[in-house]
């Protein structure tokens, strides 16, 4: 089963094979360095599918924060973050392809820039520990009609 931290993870370490900055996937309010990265997830849905599997949906939210105002900075980054989760991601055993890849100016003032991209997959239902006593004898009255 996959969790909203795996894919975090997983997000990340795909950051970390082109940039060599800080990667926060935590929150951090105060005293990070720049130029970094902030990685957040967003559950949108999920459902029920069947009797074994859920239907997710997250959005993965990739805040870059530059060093020095810079838009061709900022836009060179996003394009590098674009080709990095055009290929699928993998998360664990599991490959994900990364859907609806964005970009968004979160402060225009500071020119923050937000990569955005939504992930849907099927997962197992977690298997439920409770036991439940069995069901006993079953007495039927049934009539027939002649």
């Amino acid at each position: 089963m996959l969790t909203f931290w795996d894919i975090k993870k997983a997000v990340a370490e795909r950051i970390k094979t082109k940039f060599n900055y800080p990667i926060y996937v935590n929150d951090v309010t105060e005293g990070f360095s720049k130029p970094s990265f902030f990685v957040r997830i967003f559950p949108i849905t999920s459902e029920i599918a069947n009797a074994n599997t859920t239907h997710n949906k997250v959005t993965v939210e990739i805040n870059y924060f530059q060093a020095q105002k810079s838009e061709q900075d900022n836009l060179q980054t996003m394009q590098v973050l674009k080709e990095l989760f055009l290929q699928p991601l993998a998360v664990l055993d599991r490959k994900l392809i990364c859907e609806d890849l964005r970009v968004e100016v979160a402060e225009e003032e500071k020119q923050i820039y937000q990569f955005l991209f939504d992930l849907d997959y099927y997962d197992e239902l977690p298997k439920t520990t409770e036991s439940y006593e069995l069901m006993g004898e079953i007495l039927i009255n049934e009539e027939v009609e002649q």
